[in-house]
């Protein structure tokens, strides 16, 4: 025997089905872990503590995926992602199809050697020359009798394209050892005693076992420093919920200290700062 239901009945059925189904879409969308691609330099020098501080303070679950700077857009640009943070200026075009690039600071390229070398400075013209091997051992620039090691991030990574750009002038860089995220060109520098890289000062400032060198005497910390890549957040759309919260963040006091400590110089441009309130 079939139990027939008026249709009046249907509908009222299909309709509670329905309301029930978006409202555990609705309690579930509320509880979701703000997706966050990022360059790993940025999630080394500057992410990891404030996307803890921002978890702390608003209760909101932080999934980050730390990559290179194009894969961190790739990643947003496929719906992987809510928010992404860059080291490389965005590119125009991403501009007109509604992606919004808000800069929020200047990290200095910071050129790092194994920590038991003596070497403290070099000229633009040293540098370039070891990493064109032209000059091989330490020994020809007033350090001890050792072959010169040369280590680069990953030639995907933009910290190698910006230093190719910005410090070798886009001449041929060289090396015995590459790596495939930025950050790991540190470990295999106070693994080698004579190795030399290059990496985003904020990344290494506390870190053992290297040495941040001067360029033509000039420290990293100094604004006169010739070689600085600017760090930037990128949203589909204007900034919102809990990405413009993360940005914020990145803004207030806290995130200022943070940049302050790691040497990093605060970027504000009026017209990205008026997207965030």
């Amino acid at each position: 025997m079939s139990l027939k239901v008026p249709f009046w009945s249907r509908i009222y059925i299909t309709t509670l089905t329905i309301i029930i189904i978006f409202s555990t879409a609705s309690a579930a969308n509320a509880g979701d872990t703000l997706q966050f691609s990022c360059s790993d330099q940025i999630y080394q020098a500057f992410g990891i503590e404030i996307v803890n501080e921002f978890s702390k303070k608003n209760n909101i679950d932080v999934d980050v995926y730390p990559t290179y700077s194009r894969s961190a857009i790739g990643r947003l640009m496929n719906g992987f992602s809510d928010l992404a943070a860059i080291t490389h200026r965005l590119d125009y075009q991403m501009k007109e199809y509604g992606y919004v690039e808000i800069p929020f600071c200047r990290d200095p390229i910071a050129v790092i050697i194994n920590g038991n070398l003596p070497i403290r400075n070099l000229t633009d013209k040293q540098f370039k020359s070891i990493f064109n091997r032209q000059i091989t051992n330490w020994q020809e620039i007033g350090g001890p009798d050792m072959k010169i090691i040369l280590v680069t991030p990953g030639k995907n990574t933009e910290m190698y394209k910006n230093f190719y750009n910005l410090a070798m002038n886009r001449q041929p860089i060289q090396y015995d050892f590459i790596s495939y995220k930025s950050t790991m060109a540190i470990e295999a520098v106070k693994r080698f005693e004579g190795a030399i890289s290059f990496i985003a000062r904020g990344a290494v400032i506390k870190q053992d076992g290297v040495t941040i060198v001067n360029i033509n005497g000039i420290a990293p910390a100094d604004l006169k420093y010739p070689y600085f890549q600017t760090f930037s957040f990128v949203t589909k759309g204007k900034p919102e919920g809990a990405s413009k919260i993360l940005i914020n963040a990145a803004f207030s006091e806290k995130g200022q200290a943070i940049m302050k400590e790691k040497g990093m110089t605060l970027i504000t441009d009026p017209a990205c700062q008026a997207l965030l309130k």
